[in-house]
């Protein structure tokens, strides 16, 4: 995963609660009926940089963090805990973000998947959420509309 300087200025700004509430505002949306908890989220990635940098970043927002790094602990995972949310990488050994979006469909996982891939192309979308993934995001991610996702899909303020 690549790190970009503004990324570097996020994660510093995290650490700063108040600036941190000021900083994510998301500008015209209606959150007022939003709910304050702690989520709780699979994080369903092979990269173990992409792991440290994804579960640090989610963990200093509040954020509880399981990882699974391939489809099918991801399957396994999702199936045996009370996950908010899944962030899904789809490529992956085992078993890609496809297979285990559509698995975890078809044996009923409801809570929002978000895909979270390098493929941008309007095809690779549409392969998306055909999937059964309730939202795509291109690498190397863009954490404040990670965060305003996560909230949209989750209806938990962060």
């Amino acid at each position: 995963m690549v790190v970009r300087q503004q990324d570097h200025k996020l994660l510093d700004l995290m650490s700063r609660k108040s600036e941190r509430d000021n900083f994510f505002q998301f500008g015209d949306n209606n959150f007022e009926n939003v709910g304050k908890r702690k989520l709780f989220a699979l994080l369903v990635e092979d990269a173990i940089e992409n792991q440290f940098l994804m579960s640090r970043i989610l963990s200093t927002l509040g954020i509880e963090v399981e990882i699974a790094s391939n489809g099918q602990e991801a399957v396994e995972k999702a199936l045996d805990a009370q996950h908010d949310f899944i962030l899904m990488d789809m490529q992956m050994p085992v078993l890609d973000g496809y297979d285990a979006s559509r698995m975890l469909r078809d044996l009923g996982y409801a809570k929002p998947i978000i895909a979270l891939t390098a493929h941008c192309l309007p095809e690779e979308h549409e392969r998306i959420l055909a999937s059964g993934c309730d939202a795509h995001l291109t690498k190397p991610i863009n954490f404040l509309l990670l965060l305003q996702t996560i909230v949209e899909h989750t209806h938990v303020n962060i």
